[in-house]
């Protein structure tokens, strides 16, 4: 969920399936100074979603998911009240991809408002990112959640917010830094 352009509200699915605008490799002129963070506070072992709406047709359904990348005994259960039945494993993969998402920050600073294929930067959009230094010697295509364009004296860049594009989908989070 995001604004239009306008600031009416605007509900997308995330582009995980996109063709990249481009690929920033550390060595190209686009890339700036940037850097990636990992809070592990946000993530846990198990998630436990506990469904009791009075649309459930069964008093206490749950749905349970486990993440493979915590391995301390960290569990964390929530209500899941307002799905409809049967939703509760749904929930959980949610709140799973979701910590995932919310656990990892990725700040990528380039020297333009354009990316490589000549197009304004714009967010549900993706990107490829080579980088040996936070670990994507292979390489690795971002979702780019976020934009924001600047313009000073010493000239107009951008800096993009980037995301694994798996944490939005309800499929296994599909993490850069574990992959290769």
């Amino acid at each position: 969920m995001s604004c239009t352009k306008w600031g009416d509200l605007l509900i997308t699915k995330a582009n995980v399936d996109g063709e990249p605008v481009g690929t920033i490799t550390e060595e190209s002129p686009l890339a700036m100074t940037y850097s990636a963070s990992f809070s592990g506070r946000d993530r846990f072992a198990m998630y436990r979603a506990l469904a009791s709406s009075s649309r459930s047709r069964r008093a206490g359904s749950a749905g349970v998911v486990r993440d493979p990348v915590v391995t301390a005994p960290r569990v964390l259960t929530f209500k899941a009240d307002d799905n409809l039945p049967g939703e509760a494993p749904n929930a959980a993969v949610w709140r799973k991809n979701k910590s995932a998402a919310d656990s990892m920050n990725i700040s990528f600073p380039v020297t333009s408002w354009y990316a490589p294929n000549g197009k304004l930067w714009e967010p549900n959009t993706t990107v490829t990112v080579i980088s040996p230094t936070i670990g994507l010697k292979g390489g690795f295509t971002f979702l780019i959640t976020q934009v924001e364009y600047n313009f000073s004296a010493s000239g107009a860049n951008a800096t993009l917010q980037l995301k694994p594009p798996t944490t939005y989908t309800t499929g296994e989070v599909i993490e850069p830094w574990l992959s290769e």
